[in-house]
């Protein structure tokens, strides 16, 4: 059995392998030089903190919760992971772009704190090497529009300003709490520079004097335990126009819904309900499927270099429109409302173009970041576990985390599927099948096991009969009968990462599954195990054909080594 080990970052791992393409070095180099091509699905796992270029309409980042930071240069299409030694993901902070030069760009991860890219994001180094902030994970970044010397960072408890592009800091004495963006306000009547506002989860702070003074400003908020922040301003040195936006949990006030999205147009000395009309106000679960009793309203994202335009996600309180869970748009800086994303497949009217997990697993598109391109509201990029991207406002999105393989008829469940790139989660073993080379095999967290017929080119998800579909640890194909496929599975992923190994993480059902189809279906044969994650699978060779013998590893419970004599 062929097995190709795969390049783990952290508790990411990701099908880089397969492919490797032999390209001629250059003249004077003696080291042969291979390019790596991305295999599998594509998606999967959870997709944070997304940026776009306002200069080059076609670059964007995300990142994802298994470290990686991944860059896109062509809208979208295809994507590769940057280096994470120079730069990892951070599922926290965006990174920012410099306003005027499209090749610089600064961004923020928890190893090397805040860097800077002059190619496009490619390669990454340290803006400076002894922080005040120490090695504090960055929150927020901010910059200048006018003066892009101008930078900000923000922590999870203090703000931190810089006027001479990074070399020297100095401590915001004012904003407090994790921080979760800021906003420079460039077009002011003041003529004393820009006009600042730092939001963190316990207010907004304003700046007059360019960051020297700082007061809060949270008058009308009924609360300030603020989710999410956003704001836009007119270049306009004579009125000095801008609207700002936050989110805060909304709640159940005298039998009234309250809280939700909130908007200040007088750069924040008071702030007014920007519940307007066509946002989801009502109280109690529609149906069973409801998130929650009363809709949340989460991120927001709009152009910075406008007023008007104001995306915001939401839970809903009903599985179908208008309670769904969505995404709304506004026209007119949030007093009227309009849901623009839709996507499940058994209803008309969808504006989505969904990938394999909507048709394999199930609709579920996620509400972990959005961002619109500073220079033109109608472009917004809406994360979660997949990832999705309007360009014309929300009229209709398309999927960004794989690319369906053509020649298959009517999209449904079973089908041929080929990754962009933003390979996201967990991947634990990759096997080529002894009896038959073009079959190739994944396993995968959280989204189980995909096989290929046609030598890693394409995938399928296949995970049906398993009663344990998140996680497959391993594989076995036996060395004598074609088809015939032992998985170790669970229901518990990335152990032994330590957010799940400890002793209340690691409960959860797993057990030993077999195909006989090439890893088509599945079925249980665990009989005798203990109901916990089995975490390897190996076969004894010499064991007889028709009665193998194998060793699992399981974990929790009655864990340990476990032998089935055959």
């Amino acid at each position: 059995m062929k097995r190709l080990w795969l390049l783990m970052v952290c508790t990411l791992v990701v099908v880089w392998g397969g492919l490797l393409s032999p390209v001629t070095p250059a003249v004077g180099e003696e080291a042969q030089r291979y390019v790596w091509t991305n295999l599998g699905l594509g998606g999967g796992g959870g997709m944070f903190s997304p940026a776009k270029s306002p200069l080059d309409g076609k670059l964007m980042f995300i990142s994802c919760d298994m470290g990686g930071l991944y860059r896109s240069g062509d809208g979208g299409r295809t994507w590769r992971m940057v280096n994470f030694r120079q730069l990892a993901g951070n599922t926290r902070c965006a990174p920012i772009f410099h306003p005027e030069d499209v090749n610089t760009i600064y961004g923020a991860d928890g190893h090397r704190g805040l860097c800077v890219s002059h190619d496009k994001g490619v390669t990454w180094e340290p803006v400076t090497q002894n922080p005040p902030w120490g090695r504090g994970r960055i929150t927020a970044l901010g910059i200048g529009r006018s003066n892009p010397s101008l930078l900000l960072v923000g922590t999870a408890d203090a703000a931190y300003i810089s006027s001479d592009a990074g070399k020297r800091w100095s401590k915001c004495q004012g904003p407090e709490g994790q921080m979760l963006g800021f906003h420079l306000a460039e077009g002011t009547p003041r003529g004393r520079g820009p006009i600042i506002f730092a939001a963190s989860g316990k207010g907004v702070w304003r700046s007059d004097d360019g960051g020297k003074s700082w007061a809060l400003k949270t008058e009308g908020l009924p609360w300030t335990d603020i989710r999410s922040f956003c704001a836009g301003s007119l270049n306009d040195k004579r009125t000095g126009t801008s609207v700002l936006f936050v989110t805060i949990p909304s709640r159940e006030v005298k039998g009234k819904f309250a809280g939700g999205v909130y908007r200040s147009g007088d750069r924040g000395e008071t702030w007014q309900s920007a519940i307007g009309a066509g946002i989801n106000t009502r109280l109690g679960k529609i149906d069973r499927w409801g998130a929650g009793d009363i809709a949340q309203y989460r991120h927001l994202a709009m152009a910075s270099s406008q007023t008007q335009v104001v995306y915001v996600s939401n839970y809903g309180t009903g599985y179908w429109p208008p309670y769904h869970n969505t995404v709304y748009r506004s026209a007119d800086s949030g007093k009227t409302w309009q849901f623009c994303f839709t996507g499940d497949p058994r209803r008309e009217g969808t504006n989505v173009e969904l990938g394999w997990y909507t048709y394999d697993i199930m609709w579920d598109p996620g509400d972990w970041g959005m961002a619109a391109s500073d220079s033109n509201p109608d472009q917004v990029m809406h994360a979660g576990g997949k990832l999705y991207l309007t360009d014309d406002g929300g009229r209709s999105w398309h999927q960004a985390y794989t690319r369906r393989a053509p020649g298959q008829g009517p999209l449904g469940k079973g089908q041929r599927w080929q990754s962009t790139g933003l390979e996201v989660t967990t991947t634990w073993d990759y096997v080529i099948d002894p009896h038959d080379q073009q079959k190739h095999y994944i396993c995968y967290t959280d989204i189980g096991f995909a096989r290929s017929t046609d030598g890693g080119q394409t995938w399928i998800s296949s995970r049906e009969g398993c009663p344990w579909k998140n996680t497959w640890y391993g594989i076995v194909c036996d060395p004598e009968r074609p088809g015939v496929i032992y998985a170790a599975c669970a229901n518990v992923h990335d152990i032994p990462h330590s957010t799940y190994s400890t002793a209340e993480r690691r409960r959860g059902p797993g057990g030993v599954c077999l195909s006989t189809d090439y890893g088509a279906t599945w079925k249980s044969i665990s009989e005798g195990l203990p109901d916990a994650p089995v975490t390897s699978i190996v076969m004894d060779p010499t064991s007889a054909a028709d009665a193998r013998t194998l060793y699992v590893t399981s974990i929790g419970g009655a864990g340990g080594v476990h032998n089935d004599g055959g």
